[in-house]
């Protein structure tokens, strides 16, 4: 895990707001100025990751995964439909994943295909991305789907599944989608892709930081 990976964000920012003192035309996107940088750690794995301002409240599910979520942000994102939520899935839960081996992509459609199955979507919910990835020389699927309503709006389930050496990290993003409101869909293109995940001690404490 490398802060380098957040440098490319930071810069970008750092250009579009002096690009909007010189030039009084230009905007500056008010979502994506206010993410920072935030640390998840749970059993040796830690995670990276832009986040907007909000309290995530952790619970230890009885399975064994770790969950991170929040549903009521603050600053610009107040006012915004949006939930949170970051799982720590370690190899060893009580359900057994005795042959678990994050390098393979077999071990990745199994992970993808338990979340799946555990998060199942509205009826007329489509899926829009299903991408295999590789974030920091680890496999990773990018599954975006969405779901019509009324006013041309979307809900969307926007998720990001890691496999670490020690187990995965699932990030999803749930949010209203609508025309005249792009920056949100921006925002958490960003925070998904900022992801970086890494290791900490294994009797570190489960917890976040930011």
């Amino acid at each position: 895990m490398s802060s380098q990976k957040f440098l490319v964000p930071i810069l970008m920012l750092t250009f579009l707001l002096l690009a909007g003192t010189a030039h009084a035309e230009i905007a500056v996107h008010p979502l994506l100025l206010e993410l920072r940088a935030s640390t998840f750690t749970d059993r040796g794995d830690a995670l990276e990751i832009l986040l907007p301002p909000g309290e995530f409240k952790a619970v230890q599910e009885k399975t064994g995964p770790q969950v991170f979520s929040c549903e009521s942000f603050e600053g610009a994102y107040k006012d915004h439909p949006l939930m949170l939520r970051v799982t720590h899935i370690p190899f060893a839960t009580p359900t057994g994943t005795a042959h678990y081996d994050p390098t393979s992509p077999k071990q990745l459609k199994k992970s993808v295909a338990r979340y799946t199955k555990a998060h199942r979507r509205p009826s007329g919910t489509q899926t829009t991305r299903d991408e295999t990835i590789t974030i920091d020389s680890r496999l990773a699927k990018r599954l975006t789907q969405s779901r019509i309503e009324g006013d041309a709006g979307q809900t969307i389930y926007d998720t990001l599944i890691i496999l670490t050496e020690r187990g995965e990290w699932n990030i999803e993003a749930v949010y209203t989608s609508v025309p005249s409101m792009k920056e949100l869909d921006e925002s958490i293109d960003t925070i998904l892709t900022s992801a970086s995940p890494g290791s900490v001690s294994i009797f570190r404490a489960p917890g976040s930081s930011r």
